[in-house]
């Protein structure tokens, strides 16, 4: 099994409307997929995520997945502002790695930015 995922955390770009989930660089070519589960609001339980995730983030050591923040609210029961909770696994042909969770203070994305009006 790969070792468990180091250095995550999630960022908003675009005007809040993107995400990205990221973590260091595991430097291990068995690795054949990543598991994404987001908390599901709703029901209080970590769900699949992996349908959402689009375009890879590979820069400066860093490996991850962007996706839409309406996709939080339509699919997961997050409000505007709510912050991101989130887990990631590796996978490789002898099984799943162990979740990995960000620490509090690297889960900075949040669902889409509350408008102040």
């Amino acid at each position: 099994m790969p070792a468990k995922l180091t250095g995550l955390k999630s960022e908003n770009f675009e005007n809040n409307e993107k995400a990205t989930i990221v973590w260091t660089d595991p430097a291990d070519t068995s690795i054949s997929s990543y598991k994404f589960q987001i908390l599901n609001m709703d029901t209080n339980t970590y769900t699949d995520a992996t349908s959402i995730m689009n375009e890879d983030q590979n820069a400066n050591d860093e490996f991850g997945k962007e996706f839409l923040c309406s996709e939080l609210i339509t699919n997961y029961g997050y409000q505007a502002g709510d912050k991101i909770t989130f887990r990631v696994s590796a996978t490789n042909e002898f099984g799943d790695a162990e979740w990995s969770y960000p620490a509090l203070t690297d889960m900075i994305a949040t669902s889409l930015s509350m408008l102040i009006l």
